[in-house]
């Protein structure tokens, strides 16, 4: 059991990474951030978002502070196509 914990919490260096515990996968992220996004387009009728907006919502559900670099998160997101990236800095989330 030790040895299967420690293989866990080890990074592809060697060294120990205590950050791997607990959180959600980055597909669970994208996931429930979506999800979440599909909720405030209903309840705000609204489809566009602000980067500042996304962030809110992303705080609403307690993951931005699972997400190191959130600019990067929403670029992953633009090009796997569940974010559109409109003019003026706004966000169009994909609800297919």
């Amino acid at each position: 059991m030790k040895d299967t914990l420690l293989d866990a919490y080890t990074d592809e260096s060697g060294s120990v990474d205590y950050g791997r515990s607990g959180g959600m996968t980055m597909a669970k992220l994208c996931k429930a951030f979506i999800v979440q996004l599909k909720r405030a387009m209903r309840k705000y009728d609204r489809g566009r978002f602000t980067m500042e907006q996304l962030k809110e919502e992303a705080r609403a559900i307690k993951i931005l502070h699972q997400i190191p670099d959130f600019r990067e998160f929403i670029d992953v997101l633009n090009q796997q196509a569940y974010l559109l990236k409109k003019p003026n800095g706004m966000y169009q989330c994909n609800s297919y």
